[in-house]
């Protein structure tokens, strides 16, 4: 009886050592060297997140309009950086009705799923600097699903 009670215990230390054993390995693995913030949390908050961001971006500078096309869950291309006094032309070439909704409510004006009827397109001019994330609320949430940035250099 005595035995079979410390098999037991060792089984739980073993399962319990073995459980935290792989947390440090997730944790290790997700640290990006940024001195404590882990991929994915809100790196875009400092320098090296924001340059992260830059490397996922299409530079599309210098052109007075740019498109991004809106597909069922996928706004493509997903960042771009653009310059000042930019418009931005969201076209839906998707089967869905979709939408476009700044993560910050009073960042740009939301443009509503009537207007981004599947063929349709609309737009928005970008005229300061800035980092403006968004997202389509039928397909997403802020930084879920549907999303994108317009960056304004």
């Amino acid at each position: 009886m005595l035995n079979e009670k410390v098999f037991i215990w060792i089984k739980i230390a073993l399962g319990v050592g073995l459980v935290l054993v792989i947390v440090v390995i997730a944790i290790v693995a997700l640290d990006d060297g940024d001195g404590g913030n882990l991929a994915g949390s809100d790196a875009d908050t400092d320098s090296q997140g924001s340059a992260e961001i830059l490397e996922d971006a299409t530079d599309l500078t210098g052109q007075a309009t740019v498109e991004i096309s809106t597909t069922d869950n996928l706004f493509e291309p997903g960042t771009v950086i653009v310059s000042p006094g930019t418009e931005v032309l969201w076209t839906n070439n998707g089967l869905n009705y979709h939408n476009v909704k700044p993560d910050d409510p009073v960042a740009f004006e939301a443009i509503p799923t009537d207007d981004l009827a599947p063929g349709t397109s609309a737009s928005r001019t970008f005229a300061n600097a800035g980092s403006f994330g968004y997202y389509c609320s039928i397909h997403g949430a802020p930084g879920a699903g549907q999303l994108g940035a317009i960056i304004v250099l």
